[in-house]
């Protein structure tokens, strides 16, 4: 069973051993973070969310130009010009340019867009994708609120279950070394021994067992926050 656990969780500093000194490992993060603090995160860091918010933006950009697309074109035109020359004879030319008016002519043309169907149905169906991925996105972040909140739940419920079987290999265990010595001095049967020796292997086992699926609790939330530790002795808060 111990093999087994440091196959699945990778983790090669795993003990099953209990001493007296030794403390039973915190698996709930709650004790650095608050809920809150954690439904922040998965906010932050999920793909998911990420993704939403990339569609969000392509839509805000292609939006913007099709809003342009269907709006009147205004085009500032310009020109300029001179009058005639007046009485240019025995004149130099620098006189006669001197001599004639120069005319500026300024005008503004608006261009209304006709026929352009396909950019207003484009705009409209933009328009209405950005209500949508809106609701997707807050639909989403209240999923994940929930999922973390089942998530730590998960997680506090296993500590508890090691703590609870942790006092069991406790008692088991002196349970069997009193047992043990008992039989040396031969107050009680082989069979005895052996059912007590049982009885202390199972809770050995319960106890492995809980460790794992503390931190398989572990994993789950990490998960769902969006923040798979690098290695597996990050495993440990």
């Amino acid at each position: 069973a111990e093999d087994t656990l440091r196959l699945m969780l990778g983790w090669e500093g795993f003990s099953s051993s209990l001493t007296s000194d030794e403390t039973i490992p915190m698996v709930a993060p709650e004790g650095i973070l608050g809920e809150e603090d954690l439904v922040q995160m998965a906010w932050s860091q999920r793909n998911d969310l990420k993704a939403l918010d990339r569609d969000i933006n392509a839509n805000s950009h292609a939006r913007s130009k099709a809003e342009r697309d269907v709006l009147p074109q205004l085009d500032l035109e310009f020109e300029a010009g001179t009058e005639g020359i007046r009485g240019n004879a025995g004149r130099s030319m620098g006189d006669i340019f001197s001599d004639r008016d120069i005319i500026l002519t300024l005008g503004l043309t608006m261009t209304y867009p006709l026929g352009n169907d396909e950019a207003e149905k484009s705009l409209a169906s933009l328009r209405s994708s950005k209500r949508r991925l809106k609701i997707l996105k807050e639909q989403h972040r209240l999923q994940i609120r929930s999922q973390v909140r089942e998530k730590l739940r998960a997680v506090e419920i296993q500590r508890k279950v090691v703590e609870t079987r942790a006092k069991a290999l406790e008692s088991a265990t002196a349970t069997l070394k009193a047992e043990t010595q008992k039989h040396r001095l031969g107050r009680i049967s082989t069979l005895t021994l052996s059912q007590v020796e049982e009885r202390s292997d199972n809770a050995h086992l319960n106890y492995l067992q809980a460790q794992m699926d503390a931190y398989l609790a572990v994993v789950g939330l990490r998960v769902t926050l969006g923040s798979l530790p690098e290695t597996p002795s990050e495993l440990r808060p």
